[in-house]
């Protein structure tokens, strides 16, 4: 027999906050390829929902530039954005809530999008 409330812990991957912080994990960080200036966007195929990538463009910033991601603190891999739409299109999926702590599945690549991660929007038991 194994115990359901000792078993290992497992710290999410990406959490978004209704107030439209998201934080994503260095291992996202670096499967992604993330770098300051690239912006994340959730898309949906089917009944599946992955993180995905719009690499900086080269050049300046475009001026209003949503859910770009920023370093959380120097050196630690770990990235932030802040896109209260995208976090409110993923609370309204998983049905409200204040904040929503998510595991990510297996990188895949795709043709169009490149690199993207899985996001296991439900628990089972």
């Amino acid at each position: 027999m194994k115990s359901l409330m000792c078993g290992p812990r497992r710290r999410p991957d990406v959490i978004f906050h209704r107030s439209g912080r998201i934080e994503i994990s260095a291992r996202v960080s670096q499967t992604l390829g993330l770098v300051s200036g690239d912006s994340v966007d959730v898309m949906q195929e089917g009944r599946e929902y992955y993180l995905v990538v719009h690499k900086r463009p080269a050049g300046p910033m475009p001026a209003a530039y949503q859910a770009t991601v920023r370093p959380s603190k120097a050196g630690s891999g770990h990235m932030r954005a802040q896109c209260r739409a995208l976090v409110l299109g993923v609370l309204g999926v998983l049905g409200g809530g204040s904040r929503a702590a998510l595991s990510a599945g297996e990188p895949v690549d795709d043709g169009v999008y490149g690199r993207m991660v899985p996001l296991i929007m439900r628990r089972g038991v």
